[in-house]
């Protein structure tokens, strides 16, 4: 399945999709693996997963429906689904007074749930090349790099601080724990990317979540590193601390090495970018990911080209400067469109 397939997708997409529709009524290891995985990828389409599985839910448990011609369509999508093998017929019939009245308060219900989900989540975004810094109610502090989001509760002071992210964000957590040997739900702090979780008690560390590909660099403090889906979930727990960087992805060997300098990490909160032994094809993705370019590189060869050493720019130029310098290519901008060619 895709993950981007389920992006655009509305309530009743959802509901005539048959992979879908087997992960809320029979969902397999893999469906729960990806479906985790989606909405960690995308919090913003929780409630409108939520809603479709309780309409789906729903509807496989009664045979009136408040619109007999729609309803029935989708009835008996769901039931053919389960019962591959077996055919049904289904009786339909015209919902009297009663039923009409528990079918519209139904509705009404189902949008309260849904506005009450959505409005309970606070969402703050930056667009390209832009850097925000945010102070959640706990008083920790996310400072969000370009092309990034975050999602957290608005009562957050009130149970298990979570944040969900995706792009990159240093997080500054605020230490509220006083004895390290008993650490209760309401002192944890937890920060989810699509394929990682990490939990904090008090610490700096930074995270980058973009292109099914997740790093963690801890600064101070000590964070513990855990996998959400059911296939990562049996690898052991990793414990980092300061100095340490991770690297994980899907379908490939997480990586953990040591930095000499972890607080490079965080250059690009004064807008710098920064760069250590990059390829021209590396920087051409933060380009894309953090600033909004669209990034055209002539050849393949062009692309694992390297630039030795570190790099520490403040003006984007200067880094354009530096790439055709080295290689002695050429890099042309047109507006938000870049092209290397020799």
């Amino acid at each position: 399945m895709d993950l981007k397939k389920y992006i655009g997708f509305t309530i009743e997409d959802y509901l005539h999709d048959d992979d879908f529709l087997r992960y809320v009524i029979n969902p397999s290891e893999e469906d729960l693996v990806f479906w985790t995985r989606f909405v960690n990828n995308n919090p913003s389409r929780a409630v409108i997963i939520q809603s479709a599985s309780k309409l789906i839910s729903t509807y496989r448990k009664q045979e009136t429906f408040y619109n007999e011609k729609s309803q029935q369509a989708v009835f008996e999508r769901i039931s053919s689904t389960i019962n591959a093998s077996k055919s049904k017929k289904l009786n339909v019939f015209r919902l009297g007074y009663v039923q009409k009245i528990a079918a519209s308060f139904f509705l009404f219900l189902l949008a309260g749930v849904m506005f009450y989900l959505y409005a309970s989540k606070v969402h703050q975004d930056t667009e390209f090349g832009h850097v925000k810094t945010i102070l959640l109610p706990d008083s920790s502090v996310v400072i969000l790099n370009g092309n990034s989001k975050i999602v957290y509760a608005r009562n957050f002071r009130d149970g298990i601080r979570e944040v969900w992210l995706t792009g990159e964000g240093l997080f500054k957590v605020k230490h509220i724990n006083n004895d390290p040997g008993n650490i209760k739900p309401m002192e944890k702090f937890i920060v989810h990317s699509s394929d990682l979780n990490i939990e904090v008690l008090g610490t700096t560390f930074n995270v980058k979540n973009r292109r099914n590909k997740t790093s963690v660099g801890l600064i101070s403090g000590k964070i513990q590193i855990s996998y959400p889906d059911l296939v990562q979930s049996k690898t052991k727990n990793i414990v980092l601390t300061p100095g340490d960087y991770l690297q994980h992805g899907k379908n490939v060997k997480t990586v953990l090495q040591r930095l000499a300098d972890p607080e490079k990490l965080t250059l690009w909160v004064n807008h710098h970018l920064a760069f250590k032994n990059p390829t021209i094809k590396e920087i051409a993705l933060v380009l894309e990911d953090e600033l909004g370019y669209q990034v055209r590189i002539e050849n393949d060869s062009i692309s694992t080209y390297r630039i030795e050493g570190e790099i520490n720019v403040s003006d984007v130029n200067d880094l354009f400067r530096i790439i055709s310098d080295t290689h002695h290519i050429r890099v042309l901008q047109e507006d938000k469109t870049i092209t290397i060619k020799h």
